[in-house]
């Protein structure tokens, strides 16, 4: 007969930490998977598309490379999260939410009330970069030239020269709104958004100096006494660029030619007198037969 000491011996009890080691295991690397694909490709993707541009103002054209509307502004979002040290390129990718449609509108619109003045001064432009055709995007982001910083006015300003000079590009008329915001941002007392205001002259051309839009000769006529430089300089040279200087106007740019203090605005107003005077002759002269 066999007794308890003659039974073979129990094989061990499996222990339960393995067990959890590998599920631990299995389940942290399934985590990795997961974040690559939910974040961190997203983030590389965004960030390599934001840094391919130079300069905000260079956003103009939606890419696929982020996915659907919906889908493109969901990365964009996930990327303006990260702190900067990550998203080095935050303001591009803001208005780059501006190619997205509804989506990306929605967006903007939101980041438009930010406390943060560089954050909202992008979103007005990525709103006012993809307006033409829609009346109600388009009010939205002419909103921004009324806001209290003087950062977020010049950025507006600056959209809305570009804004019109593609306009003019196109062949289109000149919208009387986008003129009068630009008249009244030339009497801000910030002198930024004075001047980029005056300058939208310069690109814009004879669409923005008309004899139909006369308020706006008249703004760059008292800018010309503007005490700062810069402005001087910008009102200066967009008087060159409209029609039918009155004679006062023609003197004062011909005493900032004289006796202006700084030499940028000289040449301006130098070149300005050149070409008001090439401008009149030709005027003067008979059409000349065809051979």
């Amino acid at each position: 007969m066999n007794t308890p000491t003659d039974r073979p011996a129990a094989p061990p009890l499996r222990t339960w930490r393995p067990m959890a080691a590998w599920s631990a295991g299995i389940l942290l690397v399934l985590g990795l998977v997961w974040f690559v694909g939910a974040v961190v490709v997203p983030v590389w993707q965004v960030h390599r598309l934001a840094a391919t541009y130079e300069m905000v103002h260079e956003v103009r054209t939606p890419t696929n490379e982020l996915g659907d509307p919906s889908e493109a502004t969901r990365k964009i979002r996930l990327y303006l999260r990260l702190p900067s040290f990550v998203a080095r390129h935050k303001l591009p990718a803001i208005v780059a939410l501006g190619c997205y449609g509804t989506p990306g509108l929605a967006s903007l619109l939101e980041l438009s009330c930010s406390a943060d003045e560089e954050v909202r001064a992008q979103a007005y432009v990525g709103i006012l970069r993809h307006a033409e055709g829609d009346e109600c995007r388009f009010r939205s982001g002419l909103a921004g030239a009324a806001d209290k910083s003087p950062f977020v006015r010049s950025e507006v300003a600056f959209e809305l020269t570009s804004m019109e000079a593609r306009r003019r590009m196109d062949g289109a008329a000149p919208r009387h709104d986008i003129t009068e915001t630009l008249v009244a941002l030339m009497a801000d007392p910030d002198e930024k958004v004075r001047a980029y205001a005056a300058s939208a002259a310069w690109p814009v051309g004879d669409t923005f100096c008309t004899t139909d839009n006369p308020g706006v000769l008249r703004a760059l006529a008292q800018l010309l006494a503007d005490p700062s430089p810069w402005v001087r300089r910008a009102a200066t040279e967009g008087v060159g660029y409209a029609e039918n200087v009155p004679p006062q106007t023609v003197q004062a740019i011909e005493r900032l030619k004289a006796s202006d203090p700084d030499a940028e605005v000289r040449r301006a107003a130098e070149w300005v007198l050149d070409h008001l005077e090439k401008n009149a002759k030709a005027q003067a002269e008979p059409d000349r037969p065809q051979p």
